[in-house]
C-alpha cells in the first residue's frame, strides 16, 4: 500500500501550471514525464535527493560526450542513447523535490546548470559524432557543432543578464503557460525535450545525421538571434 501510495505521490506532485506546461510538449507528455514516474520511483526509495538527481544529470550528459569522443563511431548510437535517457533523468529531480515538498532555489539553479551544460554537450557530440560517421572525415561538422552549442546557450545568458539587471517580462520564454501556437510549434520541434530526441535516433538509422545537425544549427542559429535581438530591445526601451 505504501509503494503505490508513493507512486501515486510522484504522479501527483505536479501543478496545474507544469501539467499544462508537459502536455504543451507532445514528447515529453507522451513518453518523458511517463517514463520520469518509473525512474523517480526507485530512487525515492533508496531515499535520493533532488540535488542529487540533478548532479546526475551532469554526469550523464558528459558520459554522453565520452562516448563519443573515446568510442568515435561505434560510440555514436550509445551516446545518442545516452542523451535521450538523459531527458528522462532531467525530470527526475523536479518529481522528486515536489514529491518531498523540497523544491529550493538551490536546487532551480543546480538543475538550470545541468540543462545549460547538456545543451553545450549535446551539439560539441553531433559534431563529433557526424565526423566521425563520414567517410571523408570532413571537419565542417565540428565547426557547426561547436557553433550551435554557443548559439543554445548564448542567447540563454544574454535573457539571465537581462532579467537580472532590468527584471523579467511576462512574454519572457521562460512564461511558457502564455505560448501561443508559433511559440508551442517551436518548443515542440526545438526544445531539448522535444521530438528533436526521437528525431535524432531516427536519423541515426537513416543515415541522415549530417542532415539532422545541419536542420537544427539552422533552428537554433535563428532562434537564438531572435532571442538576443528581442532581449536588447527591450533593454534599449529600459534606457529611453
Amino acid at each position: 500500500m505504501e509503494s503505490k501510495g508513493l507512486f501515486a505521490r510522484i504522479v501527483n506532485s505536479r501543478t496545474k501550471d507544469k501539467i499544462i506546461i508537459d502536455n504543451m510538449d507532445i514528447w515529453v507528455r507522451v513518453v518523458v514525464r511517463p517514463l520520469s514516474f518509473l525512474v523517480t520511483y526507485p530512487l525515492m526509495r533508496l531515499k535520493m535527493t533532488a540535488n542529487l538527481a540533478s548532479f546526475i544529470s551532469i554526469f550523464i550528459s558528459l558520459v554522453g560526450l565520452m562516448m563519443v569522443v573515446v568510442g568515435k563511431k561505434d560510440g555514436v548510437l550509445p551516446a545518442i542513447l545516452v542523451f535521450n535517457f538523459w531527458i528522462v533523468f532531467d525530470a527526475v529531480d523536479g518529481n522528486i523535490a515536489r514529491t518531498n515538498g523540497t523544491s529550493s532555489k538551490v536546487g532551480t539553479f543546480i538543475d538550470a546548470i545541468s540543462g545549460y551544460l547538456y545543451l553545450v554537450v549535446l551539439y560539441i557530440a553531433l559534431g563529433l559524432a557526424v565526423y566521425y560517421i563520414s567517410d571523408s572525415l570532413e571537419y565542417w561538422s565540428v565547426v557547426v557543432g561547436f557553433i550551435t552549442s554557443l548559439m543554445t546557450v548564448f542567447p540563454r545568458l544574454v535573457l539571465q543578464k537581462k532579467n537580472v539587471m532590468f527584471g523579467s517580462d511576462d512574454d519572457d520564454v521562460s512564461s511558457k503557460t502564455s505560448y501561443g501556437w508559433t511559440k508551442m510549434v517551436a518548443l515542440n520541434i526545438a526544445g531539448p525535450a522535444g521530438l528533436m530526441n526521437p528525431l535524432m535516433i531516427v536519423a541515426f538509422f537513416t543515415n541522415l545525421l549530417p542532415l539532422y545537425l545541419i536542420f537544427y544549427a539552422t533552428i537554433q542559429g535563428v532562434l537564438g538571434m531572435i532571442t538576443v535581438a528581442t532581449v536588447f530591445k527591450k533593454v534599449l526601451n529600459h534606457a529611453e
